[in-house]
């Protein structure tokens, strides 16, 4: 009987609220033909497993970035297969402002299709490319990002296990990028996998010049394979080359694994002569998996924190942002459910600069989402700096944290802090 019994209007307007959440959406919708939703363009490039073009939705006319998984090519070996509901899972609940946002998963008879936001300024190789090396406080800043990516995707258990420029992107053009501006995102989550913080991986894979050397002996490893990563990008920003290759031009993978378990980068080709740089590459590069430092460690290195540099918002930025969350308090469910879809549809990167920095500053624990005392915290500061009324935390936690999970994470920040007579126009 009480499956049949009428829904309040409490009730009626939760499960409404639910249906619409983006976050709850992030599941395969299966269609008959895709190309009647997205128009397909130019290849941008091409993944471990599909290849991703420019798209269009045909709809609204946003413009997005579509991967396509072909179903049959994961059919070779059961572990592309394994591969390919790793990648899946892991898009689930990576959402964060230095990952790649994802707008729709689709399906038909053949393909899969990954619709995600567009970067327009390239990867990092091509800016590498473009700059030689970085600056000091350059290169601190992207390897910054990246760590809080990766940080966020470690507390909840996530390795990448694929880090690389090409799999960096960058928001804004190479030729664009002024001082220190630039924006990192990471992407290309097809070797990522979910693991149990208590047991050892054992299949070994990634791109051979940023593989770490229990990868390259293919023992058991963890997340720390990341953190070697991060070093041999780090030292790529500061060089223009990488630490490990195959120095007797043998062209075969051994001869890099063997540089990489034998041998040690040579510091003098950074183009620093910063200590702290170097630290904090031979701290990530250490041989041993069980000595190499934590990726929350290597936020919190010295180096990262010298060269942070001036990412504080304008007051008149911040006002704004406080009173749209202030008034998403007071917002109905169904109506956070549909700014849900708007804000993480619609709105453009360059729309959520200011926000993203504004997320970064609040989540003081660096772990990619914001807890109520986070939230009370720098509402009650801001409120206090512009003689505001003091905000209602608690209705906007219960208002924003839309999966009742105890945690305000980036999605859910951008539906509420955004300009919602912005979005509604």
């Amino acid at each position: 009987m009480d499956s049949q019994r009428r829904l309040s209007k409490a009730e009626r307007a939760e499960q409404s609220a639910n249906f619409l959440n983006f976050k709850n959406k992030m599941k395969f919708k299966t269609v008959n033909r895709f190309h009647e939703h997205y128009q397909l363009m130019k290849e941008l490039g091409a993944g471990a497993f599909g290849t991703v073009k420019i798209g269009k939705h045909r709809k609204t006319q946003m413009p997005c970035a579509i991967k396509i998984i072909k179903k049959e090519s994961l059919k070779v070996h059961e572990i592309y297969e394994e591969l390919n509901k790793n990648e899946l899972e892991v898009l689930e609940v990576t959402q964060h402002p230095n990952i790649t946002r994802i707008f729709e998963l689709m399906e038909d008879k053949h393909y899969y299709y990954i619709v995600m936001e567009i970067i327009t300024g390239g990867n990092l190789l091509q800016v590498i490319g473009k700059m030689k090396w970085f600056t000091e406080q350059q290169a601190a800043k992207v390897i910054k990002q990246l760590l809080l990516a990766l940080n966020f995707m470690h507390q909840k258990n996530i390795m990448h296990r694929d880090l690389k420029p090409e799999n960096i992107l960058v928001e804004e053009n190479a030729d664009d990028v002024n001082n220190n501006d630039i924006y990192i995102k990471l992407t290309d989550f097809g070797f990522a996998t979910k693991y149990d913080s208590n047991k050892k991986q054992t299949l070994s894979l990634g791109s051979p010049l940023y593989m770490a050397p229990e990868l390259c002996k293919e023992i058991a490893y963890d997340n720390k394979v990341d953190v070697w990563a991060v070093g041999v990008i780090t030292y790529i920003l500061l060089s223009g080359s990488p630490p490990f290759y195959d120095r007797k031009r043998t062209n075969t993978k051994q001869a890099i694994y063997n540089d990489i378990i034998k041998n040690e980068p040579d510091y003098s080709l950074l183009k620093t002569d910063s200590s702290l740089a170097e630290e904090f590459i031979r701290t990530a590069l250490m041989k041993s998996g069980s000595k190499r430092a934590s990726i929350e460690q290597m936020l919190n290195h010295e180096w990262i924190k010298k060269n942070e540099g001036d990412n504080s918002i304008s007051q008149d930025k911040q006002l704004d942002l406080s009173k749209n969350l202030a008034a998403f308090a007071k917002t109905s469910n169904f109506q956070s459910g549909i700014c849900s879809i708007l804000a993480n549809l619609m709105t453009k990167t360059t729309d959520l600069k200011e926000l993203n920095k504004m997320f970064v500053q609040w989540d003081t624990s660096q772990d990619g989402q914001l807890s109520y005392e986070e939230l009370k915290e720098n509402m009650a500061e801001i409120s206090t700096l512009f003689q505001m009324d003091a905000p209602d935390v608690e209705n906007l936690m219960r208002a924003a944290d839309t999966n009742r999970d105890g945690q305000v994470d980036y999605t859910e920040f951008i539906t509420a802090a955004f300009d919602k007579q912005k979005l509604l126009s």
